[in-house]
């Protein structure tokens, strides 16, 4: 049978580095950096919109089939307001 050796504790304890430390907080700075000017792009700064353009079949669904009180029927030469 082999004789096991315990291990001897380490007097000093394991620290990071500055090197690593720094790595660290320039890892964070740039994934913050990247991440604002996302939301601020994504949120400030929206798409243009695309208006929609309704078949009649569409228009006919909309214009009877709403619970509002005001509608918009018609098309585009020929719009009336129906107040309910």
């Amino acid at each position: 049978m082999e004789e096991q050796i315990p291990a001897q504790p380490s007097s000093q304890p394991k620290s990071f580095s500055v090197m690593q430390t720094l790595g660290v907080v320039a890892l964070a700075m740039l994934i913050t950096a990247v991440g604002t000017v996302f939301a601020i792009k994504i949120f400030l700064f929206p798409p243009p919109f695309d208006p929609v353009t309704l078949s009649p079949k569409e228009e006919q669904q909309l214009c009877l089939g709403s619970g509002s009180t005001v509608l918009l029927c018609g098309g585009p030469n020929r719009s009336m307001v129906i107040h309910y």
